[in-house]
């Protein structure tokens, strides 16, 4: 399923996050998860940005994040 994300959401936002960037071309470049936080919690309630999940058994598998 696809829905917009929860601020719920933001541990398992980070943890695929993190393994993914892991894999990145960029994975010398540590996350900061504080920013993370802070930034995805704006994000989920701004009106000017997005965020949605694609959760398949109750796990999120994909994240989608925008801001204008």
């Amino acid at each position: 399923m696809i829905r917009k994300a929860y601020a719920s959401d933001v541990h398992q936002v980070i943890k695929l996050c993190t393994e993914l960037h892991g894999k990145s071309h960029y994975s010398h470049i540590p996350i900061d998860e504080v920013k993370f936080k802070r930034l995805f919690s704006v994000m989920t309630f701004s009106r000017s940005a997005f965020v949605w999940v694609a959760e398949y058994d109750g796990e999120i598998t994909a994240v989608f994040m925008g801001m204008v």
